[in-house]
This record gives C-alpha cells, sequence and structure tokens, in this order.
C-alpha cells in the first residue's frame, strides 16, 4: 500500500468532479473539511488534481487512437494502437520523427501532428517525385480490425485540421485512402478523400477491368481551411458496396461534404482485404510549401456507427466517467500530530476505459496509477 505523507498543518481537501465538454479527461479536486478544532491550521492546504486518461478500451472490432501528450512522437502511440506507419524518416533523418503530438488550443486536447517536407521527404526512399506520411491498416499494422474482409461494413470517424493557408497539389494529395490488400489490382486506391489544386474531392477507382478514377464529389477546398473537421465514412466492402461520408465542422456541426451511394464497386479482383490509410500523401510539384496537418481521434470499428460516437451535434458525446471514494468514505478527523493519509479513488466509464490515473499537487505531478483501485495519496 502507498502513502503519501501530509505536514501538520495542512487541510485535506474533498474530491469535486469536472469534466470538460466533449473530452475524456476528468480533472477532480480533492478538498476535506476542517479537523480537530484544537487543531492549528495553515492557510494553505493540499490541493491533489487528479486527470484520468482514458483511453477506450478495445470492444470487439473495435480500435481507437488519440495522442497522450502535449510533446514528443506520436509513433508509439500509433504503433500500440494497432496502426502501421509509412514515413519519409529513411530520406529526411535530420528531422526526426514526422508524426508528433501537441496540445491544441482549439479542441482543447493533445493532437497529432503529420508533417510534410516537399524538398527534404520523400516516399519511404522508393519514389521521390511524391512525399508520404501515414498511418495505415493491412501490412505492417497489428490491429485485425483495420483488415476488412469481403461484404464486411466498417464505420471510421476521426478528425482532421488544414492549415489555413494550405497549398494543395494539382497532381493530388490524399487525406484518405481505401486500399485493397491482394490480387493483381491492389496498387491504385479504390477511394480517396483528397486535395486538389482548390477543390476538396472523393474520387473512385473501381480499377474492374478498366483503371478510371472518377470525382464522386467535390467541394471548394476553402471550406476546410483553418477549420478542424470531423469525419465519417461507412463502407461496405464489397462488389455491390454501400458507401456514406459526411464531414462536418467542429466548430458548428455545419456539414461541409456528404456523399451517399447505396450500390457502389468496392472490391477489387483477387483481393484478401480492403484496408483504411490516413495522413499525407501528395506529388510533388513546383510552388508547394511544407505543411502541417494535425489528426485526433481515429475510431474504426467493424460492428456499428454506436461504437463510434460523434463529438458534435446530434451524433453522440462521449459520457462522463463516474469516479468516488473507496476511502476515506467521508468526512474524517486526524489527530494532531497524525502525518499520514491513505486515499483510494472508484473511477469507471461506461463507453469505455480507465487506462491509468495521474495524481498531481499543486500543479507537480506525483504518480500515475494503472490499477483499480487507485489508491495513493
Amino acid at each position: 500500500m502507498k502513502n503519501f505523507k501530509t505536514r501538520l498543518n495542512q487541510k485535506l481537501f474533498w474530491l469535486r468532479e469536472y469534466l470538460a465538454t466533449n473530452k475524456k479527461q476528468l480533472n477532480v479536486n480533492i478538498r476535506r473539511q476542517k479537523l480537530f478544532s484544537n487543531m492549528p491550521f495553515s492557510r494553505f492546504g493540499v490541493l491533489a488534481l487528479v486527470i484520468l486518461s482514458l483511453n477506450f478500451q478495445m470492444l470487439h472490432a473495435q480500435v481507437r487512437c488519440s495522442a497522450t501528450s502535449s510533446s514528443g512522437s506520436g509513433y508509439s502511440v500509433i504503433k500500440n494502437d494497432g496502426f502501421g506507419i509509412e514515413d519519409p524518416d529513411c530520406k529526411h533523418k535530420s528531422f526526426g520523427p514526422h508524426i508528433t503530438q501537441r496540445f491544441d488550443n482549439e479542441l482543447d486536447k493533445n493532437v497529432f501532428v503529420f508533417h510534410s517536407h516537399i524538398d527534404d521527404d520523400d516516399d519511404r526512399c522508393k519514389n521521390d517525385d511524391r512525399v508520404r506520411i501515414e498511418i495505415k491498416g493491412g501490412p505492417g499494422a497489428s490491429s485485425n480490425t483495420l483488415r476488412h474482409p469481403r461484404n464486411s461494413t466498417s464505420y471510421y470517424r476521426w478528425k482532421f485540421r488544414l492549415a489555413s493557408n494550405y497549398k494543395a497539389s494539382n497532381r493530388f494529395c490524399h487525406f484518405f485512402q481505401l486500399k485493397a490488400k491482394g490480387g493483381s489490382n491492389d496498387k491504385p486506391p479504390i477511394l480517396t478523400l483528397s486535395a486538389q489544386k482548390d477543390k476538396f474531392k472523393l474520387v473512385h477507382n473501381r480499377k474492374n477491368p478498366n483503371s478510371v478514377y472518377v470525382d464522386l464529389k467535390q467541394e471548394p477546398l476553402s471550406r476546410f481551411k483553418g477549420e478542424w473537421i470531423e469525419g465519417y465514412v461507412k463502407i461496405k466492402h464489397g462488389d455491390n458496396g454501400a458507401l456514406n461520408v459526411v464531414l462536418k465542422k467542429i466548430s458548428n456541426g455545419q456539414t461541409v461534404f456528404s456523399y451517399s451511394n447505396s450500390n457502389i464497386d468496392l472490391w477489387r479482383s483477387g483481393a484478401d482485404y480492403n484496408r483504411p490509410k490516413w495522413g499525407i500523401y501528395r506529388g510533388k510539384t513546383s510552388g508547394l510549401n511544407d505543411e502541417q496537418v494535425r489528426f485526433a481521434d481515429w475510431c474504426v470499428s467493424e460492428s456499428s456507427e454506436s461504437q463510434c460516437p460523434s463529438s458534435i451535434g446530434t451524433g453522440g458525446s462521449n459520457q462522463k466517467p463516474s469516479i468516488s471514494f473507496a476511502s476515506p468514505s467521508g468526512d474524517i478527523s486526524l489527530p494532531e500530530g497524525y502525518d499520514e493519509l491513505e486515499v483510494t479513488v472508484n473511477a469507471s466509464d461506461n463507453d469505455g476505459s480507465i487506462s491509468n490515473v495521474k495524481l498531481y499537487v499543486d500543479g507537480d505531478f506525483i504518480r500515475q496509477e494503472v490499477n483499480a483501485p487507485f489508491t495513493w495519496g
């Protein structure tokens, strides 16, 4: 059992629950009332800030991935959640990881930043006429939930943000791809969400039997610049497949892009499975800039849309977690000279799981607990 020693002239504070809107992060203030009446008091108390980092459990046929830090590489977080990574680090080693983490003021949470350098990067030291930094399912990814067999249905939800001065290639720039794995036609993507010149497009390549790219829908790229967008894609993977795409501004819930088709070819002959990809994959042309595209909160399900709920509008939001004292369970009094106190907290979440509890005292990190009941002082 772990103890947290308190000085004599300190007060302990009650637990009070605070949950920021649309965040799976819980701030808890601990406050205790007055001790013995004959006990001297300091005007200073113990302020314990407990942050519960809540990563959703990997339910059956579900994958989630969110940034866990305000700095540093994002590679380990992404890989640990079951994704593979295709990066240009072999060409541009001096930059370091091309996916980093940082705190985003608009979302009020940590996010991933994908870095794309038009001159210094390439496509994995294989092709120099394009630059790629993507995460993916399939080869190099550990999660089978990112491999969709024929006639299965998958649900994707994520967030992304293009810079307000983002400049698109006149060739291609993919932010999302659906690709086949296996067979003789698995190189070209089946679907992409892409920017080209001044347009944002949903592009389809049937490849059965002809390799013809068709713009299913396009909107002005200006609608997406400088805005956090929530993406939702539902796909039935098959020759007679189905597709539903909805992109919304997170700031106000406005739909900026939508497309639906109940009979569309989304399968390649001889394929083993389909797989998703996210990131920045663009063709090099003159006049392009280095770019940073932000991503957050991927969710992939093969069971139902409800496993990947929207955080805006009427699409549903994450439920608040609950927290309670296991000990002490009520007001307590401590005798003069008592210098140790154990605090145990129970925490639960109906639509996810609690991966760890972090304790802060006066803003300083003390310790992280990963096993319930969470005990510290």
